[in-house]
Parts: structure tokens; C-alpha cells; sequence
């Protein structure tokens, strides 16, 4: 099926909530899956934020749509006349660009830390987690077993998200952030 994205947050008006994802091109959809509920404390939700798929995100990308992006592009270039170098360094720093921000305007990982750092401000918010998953099936009914890691303090939330995996609940803490 799809990688999804899920916020983990306890209880926040979800008006304000809302407010803040869609400033990031995001949405906040309730779901509750009972395998990932079982990890979190009382009282947190989940929501996924958006509404088909997270492929091809920052934190999901497509390597099979880049590579045959790359395939088609070399084709192009040589057609042009280009070199194998000037074809290599124009590769490397489109990839690069990509890697920075995918999705403009949409994903990045300085949105995400946007979206956190705008949840963590929040007095009622002491904690906020992310969870990827590429499910099989539906949301709700998927057998889940994610591991648990907590962002260091003093760690910036940029940097803790150059590190997030599928299948990991990533907790930020207000004191980390």
C-alpha cells in the first residue's frame, strides 16, 4: 500500500492542532491503531497528516522513482552533449536539493521541525512523537511493532529527524526542543 506518517500528541485542542498542520500543508486525521496505542502513554492520539500517501517524502522517499528520474535524465543530458562530469555534478546537486526538501512547500525536515517546535510551544504539550510505517493494509487493523526512541536533550529537532527510521516512534520533549 503506502508509507504514512503518523503524529503522536496527548490531547490538544484539535482546532489549534489543525491550525498548525495545515499552515504546513498538512492534515490532522484521528486514527487509532491498538499495536502502536500499546507503546504510547495515556492519553496520546494518533493522526495521520494527510490524506492519501507519504511516499516520496523526506522521510519515505521513492529510490525507484529516482533512479529512473536519474536514468531519463542522463539520457536527456547526453543527448544535449554533455559530459559524464558535468552529468555526474548536475545529478549530485539536484539529488542533494531533493534530499534538502522533498515536496516543496509540503516536506522538508525544516517543516517538520516547524510542526514540532509549533506543538512543543504549546503549555498543554510535554511530548510529541512521529511514527512511519509502510502499511499493508488498513491503518487501523495493522499488527504493528515499533521501536521507541527518545530525541536527546539538547539535541536540535532538525537534527534528531535526519535520524528517524520506519517503524520508530520518534518522541520529542518540550525540553528538548
Amino acid at each position: 500500500m503506502c508509507h504514512l506518517i503518523t503524529l503522536i500528541i496527548p490531547s490538544l485542542d484539535q482546532g489549534r492542532l489543525k491550525g498548525i498542520l495545515k499552515a504546513q500543508g498538512r492534515v490532522a486525521v484521528p486514527v487509532h491503531n491498538p499495536s502502536l496505542a500499546a507503546k504510547l502513554d495515556t492519553g496520546e492520539t494518533q493522526f495521520l497528516t494527510t490524506r492519501n500517501c507519504d511516499c516520496g517524502t523526506v522521510f519515505a522517499p521513492s529510490e525507484e522513482a529516482a533512479e529512473q528520474d536519474d536514468v531519463a535524465e542522463i539520457a536527456r543530458l547526453r543527448k544535449r552533449g554533455w559530459s559524464e562530469a558535468k552529468i555526474e555534478r548536475s545529478l549530485a546537486s539536484r539529488n542533494h536539493a531533493q534530499a534538502m526538501g522533498r515536496k516543496p512547500g509540503v516536506d522538508s525536515l525544516a517543516m517538520w521541525a516547524d510542526v514540532l517546535h509549533a506543538l512543543l510551544s504549546d503549555p498543554k504539550v510535554e511530548r510529541v512523537g512521529l511514527f512511519l510505517h509502510f502499511y499493508a493494509g488498513a491503518v487501523e487493523a495493522e499488527a504493528l511493532r515499533p521501536g521507541l526512541r527518545l530525541a536527546r536533550k539538547g539535541e536540535a529537532i532538525e537534527e534528531a529527524l535526519r535520524t528517524f527510521r520506519e517503524d520508530e516512534i520518534l518522541i520529542f520533549r518540550r525540553s528538548a526542543a
